[in-house]
């Protein structure tokens, strides 16, 4: 990996520095005076490398660097890095950061076959397939974990449902739903299935993200593949489906429809509780709201990791300023502003080694 001039200055700095203590004690403080083996280096990996955090190094002074950065993926994650890009200006103002948010496989395969995308946001893990993609043309994928969020189950403030099952779900949203249109429709099935929950009456309308975004993705990988390839059908969700490409828009679509049924991101539903009723899901193991806490624990069964990736093979010290500054400076704000559960301190200084040590 070529070093950025910062990284080179600063090693300078410090070996001079060691130096002249050395003279001037007449020898090291650690194990008696003995030498202190070489660390080895670590062997490049496609997702990185999981050595020792690095110690933190917030007060060097970056480079003035001039140029762009394009950024790509998930509309969950954008909060998260548009808030970064607004401090980023502060520190590199001759560099301009672009962001588009098309979801998480659209900004995957731009990461593997767009040379001008080194970063994009993620809301699942990179697939083998697309890892694949990205190695053969020359793109090293680095997986960088930001935070935790939860695929939260919404519905008009007028319904009546508290709880639904995987089983429920699946009866509602999976393949075999399309044209069930009422609830008393979607009870009859998810009884056939094994479920007791009581559906009540009235019209159903499944309102989820597109195909594109990571939200839509997981939930057919938490609850959907596994019913769905028992039965012998296809593992997507109903066609008759109205697909939405944002948070804000789903939210809305349910918060303006009665027998709307939504699936959104568990913090920003949870933003948006006094517009939209979170329903509670249970795995089996009992229902569970999604919140923070129960997030954060690994109670709400259908929890997640966001991401950043970035292809590791970038020589561009705006690509390296920036993510230094991302994971080392800003993130715990910017996680904060976006309304994700942060990381702990160890898992964000394992974020951090794994970007400075691939």
């Amino acid at each position: 990996m070529n070093r950025s001039p910062r990284r080179l200055w600063v090693g300078s700095l410090l070996l001079a520095i060691a130096l002249v203590a050395s003279a001037c004690t007449g020898g090291s403080n650690v194990g008696d005076g003995e030498a202190q083996p070489e660390d080895s280096a670590p062997e490049p990996s496609v997702l990185g490398t999981t050595t020792e955090p690095p110690e933190s190094t917030t007060t060097d002074v970056p480079p003035e660097l001039t140029g762009s950065l394009r950024i790509s993926g998930s509309s969950t994650v954008e909060g998260v890095t548009a808030a970064v890009a607004e401090g980023y200006r502060t520190r590199q103002p001759g560099v301009s950061v672009d962001i588009t948010a098309e979801g998480t496989s659209s900004g995957i395969t731009d990461l593997c076959t767009d040379p001008d995308v080194s970063i994009v946001g993620a809301s699942r893990a990179i697939s083998g397939a697309e890892s694949t993609t990205c190695l053969a043309n020359g793109v090293r994928p680095i997986e960088l974990r930001l935070a935790r969020d939860g695929i939260a189950v919404i519905a008009n403030k007028a319904s009546d449902l508290q709880c639904l099952t995987y089983t429920d779900i699946y009866a509602m949203a999976g393949p075999e739903s399309t044209g069930l249109s009422t609830r008393e429709l979607v009870g009859e099935f998810a009884n056939e299935l094994g479920s007791q929950t009581d559906w009540g009456t009235g019209e159903i309308r499944l309102i989820a993200p597109g195909p594109a975004h990571g939200t839509h993705q997981l939930l057919v990988d938490f609850v959907i593949d596994d019913a769905a390839s028992s039965r012998g059908v296809g593992t997507f969700l109903r066609v008759d489906n109205r697909s939405l490409d944002s948070n804000a828009q789903l939210v809305e679509a349910v918060a303006a429809d009665p027998g709307a049924i939504g699936f959104v991101g568990s913090s920003y539903a949870g933003q948006n509780s006094n517009v939209v009723k979170l329903i509670g899901v249970s795995d089996g193991s009992g229902c569970v709201i999604p919140n923070d806490a129960a997030v954060t624990q690994g109670l709400y069964p259908m929890s997640r990791d966001l991401y950043l990736y970035a292809d590791g093979a970038s020589e561009d010290p705006i690509v390296d300023d920036f993510l230094f500054y991302y994971l080392d400076i800003a993130l715990n704000d910017a996680v904060g502003q976006a309304g994700y559960v942060a990381l702990s301190s160890i898992e964000q200084a394992e974020t951090l080694a794994r970007w400075t040590n691939r």
